[in-house]
């Protein structure tokens, strides 16, 4: 991943603490900040739990690493974000649709069925965050 050793770094924690707070091994640690192995997403948010950054930044969606600190905006922030990575998710699982057509018609199945759902969540989070950004004003 483009900002997963930078942030590592920058918070002095060693491959072999990370892997352990993740409860992978250290070389699947490190094939993770090397690229040649995908996480899942769970793992992907846990990451930016324990750095302190958004998914978007360990990505390298986004150069601020730095989360809002103000307190009234959190609300907002999330639902955003939580927005933002079903937004990604989609395109991903759009893209595998498309890349990669499954020799398997369940599994095609399941994506759709996993694609709806990611809408659904994305559209929900979407009017949170308007509903929580018109109370605020």
């Amino acid at each position: 991943m483009l900002k997963l050793k930078e942030s590592r770094e920058s918070h002095t924690l060693t491959q072999e603490k990370i892997a352990d707070l993740l409860g992978v091994s250290r070389s699947t640690y490190t094939r993770y900040e090397q690229g040649t192995r995908q996480c899942s997403y769970l793992t992907l948010a846990k990451l930016a739990d324990i750095l302190n950054v958004s998914i978007d930044y360990l990505l390298g969606h986004e150069s601020d690493s730095s989360l809002p600190q103000n307190k009234d905006s959190a609300p907002l922030y999330n639902e955003l974000q939580i927005a933002k990575e079903l937004e990604s998710m989609i395109n991903y699982i759009d893209n595998k649709n498309r890349t990669e057509p499954s020799k398997y018609p369940a599994l095609i199945k399941d994506r759709e069925i996993l694609r709806t759902s990611l809408l659904i969540s994305m559209r929900l989070a979407t009017q949170i965050a308007e509903k929580a950004s018109t109370a605020q004003s």
